[in-house]
C-alpha cells in the first residue's frame, strides 16, 4: 500500500481496501478489532477512515478477516451442501414410498349382465359376469356406476385398488382385450385416493402407482 500523509485524501486503492474491510468486518479477528482505530459506524467516512487504513497493523488484519471469511463460507457453503441432500434424499425416500395394494381378476367372460340399482335417491348402471380362470376357481365381478362393454366369452381384466391395510378392494381399472380397450374407473379410483390422502400426504402419486402395476403384470 503507498505510504501516505496523515491529512491526504484516501486514494482510490484504499477506498477498495476498505470497501474489502467492509465485506469481511463480522469475521475480523476481535485482537484486531481492539487495536485498530475504528468502530462498525465510523470507519469509512472521514479522518476515521483515514487512521484505519494507513494503521500498521490493518494490512494483517485485512488478511486474517478474509481468510476467516473465506473459511466460514466454505463451511456454510459445505452445510447447505449436507442439508440439500438430506432433503433431496427425505424427498425421494417419500417419493418411493407405496401406499396403494392392486390386485386383479382375468379370464374368460360368462354370465354378463347389465341393470340398474338404486342407492338412496340415486340409480347407477351396474354390470354383473363371471370370469372363469384358468386353473383358478371362477369369480362374480360387479361393478357400479359403469356401463361397460362387455360380451360373453370376451377376455377380460379387472384391476382392484385398496390403500394398504385395508381388507376390501374396489375395481379401478376394466380391460377387454377382445376390442383392445381400458377403461379407468374414474370415480372408484378417486374414492381410494382419498381414502389414501387422509393417512399420508406424500409419496409417489397414486397414478403412477396403478401404471407401475399394470405394467407389471402386463395388463
Amino acid at each position: 500500500m503507498m505510504s501516505a500523509g496523515p491529512d491526504d485524501p484516501l486514494s482510490d486503492q484504499e477506498r477498495n481496501l476498505l470497501q474489502e474491510w467492509k465485506r469481511v468486518y463480522s469475521c475480523a479477528d476481535s485482537a484486531d478489532l481492539l487495536l485498530l482505530p475504528s468502530s462498525l459506524f465510523g470507519f469509512y467516512i472521514g479522518r476515521s477512515a483515514i487512521r484505519l487504513v494507513r494503521h500498521p497493523r490493518f494490512p494483517d488484519a485485512l488478511e486474517r478477516a478474509k481468510e476467516a471469511a473465506k473459511k466460514k463460507a466454505e463451511v456454510e457453503a459445505e452445510a447447505a451442501r449436507v442439508r440439500r441432500e438430506a432433503m433431496e434424499a427425505q424427498q425421494e425416500q417419500r417419493r418411493a414410498e407405496r401406499f396403494l395394494d392392486f390386485f386383479y381378476y382375468r379370464g374368460i367372460v360368462y354370465g354378463a349382465s347389465k341393470y340398474q340399482k338404486r342407492d338412496g335417491n340415486m340409480i347407477f348402471p351396474v354390470t354383473e359376469f363371471f370370469l372363469k380362470r384358468a386353473d383358478k376357481a371362477d369369480e362374480q365381478i360387479e361393478i357400479w356406476r359403469y356401463d361397460l362393454p362387455i360380451a360373453n366369452g370376451q377376455e377380460v381384466a379387472v384391476v382392484y385398488g385398496r390403500v394398504k391395510g385395508e381388507k376390501t378392494g374396489y375395481p379401478v381399472v376394466y380391460c377387454n382385450y377382445a376390442i383392445q380397450k381400458s377403461i379407468k374407473l374414474a370415480d372408484a379410483f378417486n374414492d381410494v385416493c382419498r381414502r389414501r390422502n387422509q393417512k399420508v400426504g406424500h409419496g409417489i402419486h397414486p397414478d403412477e402407482e396403478l401404471q407401475e402395476f399394470m405394467t407389471r403384470c402386463r395388463l
